[in-house]
């Protein structure tokens, strides 16, 4: 582009004035080839020439970058100092205590450990027992307990405890309309960290010595266990060393009536509790008689020669017993009887009897 010859403005190709120094090219020669005056070349003072704007937006630009970076190490300096002091705490007080621990680790074991929880005392106790004879003249074992709520709602004993009472390897029956006796007590509840006292009476085979028996209602806990001396000797024992499994067999039948005068069939079985706790027949076995290939009704009320207990009481482990259960007879014909395993998977036994 041309340079004014006044001046040394460059300007358009064309003009006839100078944008800067307002001269009149037509008084200029040669004003293409005109090149800046010396004085231009020597420093002289004149107005700068106009710079392009993509130059200024990139200067805006480094600028800009250069301040948020600055923004950005101050606030991360200033942090690094608020944290700094934080941090070196903590870590004094680490390197302190693991110097003290260094120093004395059977004190650190003992701290370490002392915030266990210690274990709960035994909810329930026997107070006091005592004989005493039922309605029909059996022998009775009266046992008061006294007994607290340990849970975190109102319970009742029924629903905290099974409490049961061996003798002889066998489960006692409980002693039904017993005077001395209020069955209500078992049921009624009681607040959180309350102890109260409950009775329970059970029918005794003899006078031997009898295994007390308390654990949670539902789980296997047991929270007593506690042998009392009837001044009977010591009783028939279970066989701890037999291991022989879980077995039953038919040893007799019998005929008898009900209180309606309807037969019954009682079949006598001998069983054998090969399991590792104590476990009653009902709870083992399906035992059912069948006539002319229809089921017989084993609810047998009134009969005064059927045991009923001896097929819902527990046994101990190693322990062999008679366990009588009836059966109501429609006719004279055949009956057959079929054990199985509670959830009919096994069967045990098959075997027909003629009642001719």
């Amino acid at each position: 582009m041309p340079f004014c010859q006044n001046c040394g403005h460059e300007y358009q190709q064309g003009a006839v004035q100078c944008p800067n120094c307002k001269v009149f090219f037509a008084q200029q020669p040669n004003q293409q080839n005109f090149a800046p005056p010396p004085m231009m070349q020597q420093g002289y003072p004149q107005q700068p020439p106009k710079k392009k704007s993509g130059c200024l937006l990139v200067i805006a630009v480094i600028v800009g970058i250069g301040i948020i970076g600055s923004v950005v190490k101050g606030y991360s300096n200033a942090k690094n100092k608020r944290e700094s002091p934080t941090q070196s705490t903590t870590q004094s007080i680490v390197t302190e205590a693991q110097t003290k621990a260094n120093e004395n680790p059977v004190s650190s074991s003992v701290q370490t450990t002392s915030s266990a929880p210690s274990p709960k005392e035994s909810p329930i106790k026997i107070l006091k027992h005592e004989l005493q004879k039922d309605r029909n003249g059996n022998n009775v074992l009266v046992i008061e307990y006294e007994f607290t709520n340990q849970e975190d709602s109102a319970k009742s004993f029924s629903t905290l405890f099974t409490d049961k009472v061996f003798q002889n390897g066998v489960e006692c029956s409980t002693a039904i309309l017993f005077d001395d006796v209020d069955a209500s007590t078992h049921l009624a509840d009681i607040l959180p960290n309350t102890t109260t006292t409950v009775k329970e009476a059970y029918v005794l085979q003899d006078l031997t010595k009898v295994t007390v028996n308390v654990k949670e209602w539902i789980g296997d806990a047991v929270y007593l266990n506690e042998e009392i001396d009837l001044g009977g000797g010591e009783g028939v024992k279970a066989d701890t060393t037999d291991k022989s499994e879980t077995s039953v067999a038919i040893s007799g039948y019998r005929m008898s009536k009900d209180y309606k005068d309807n037969d019954v069939l009682i079949v006598d079985y001998t069983y054998h509790n090969g399991e590792d706790k104590p476990q009653a027949f009902m709870w083992l076995f399906r035992a059912k008689a069948y006539q002319n290939g229809v089921e017989c009704d084993d609810t047998v009320i009134g009969c005064d020669d059927l045991e009923k207990s001896t097929y819902s009481n527990e046994i101990m482990p190693g322990m062999t017993v008679t366990v009588s259960k009836g059966y109501l007879i429609k006719d004279s014909t055949d009956v057959q009887i079929i054990i199985t395993d509670l959830f009919k998977n096994k069967t045990y036994l098959e075997e027909k009897h003629s009642l001719k």
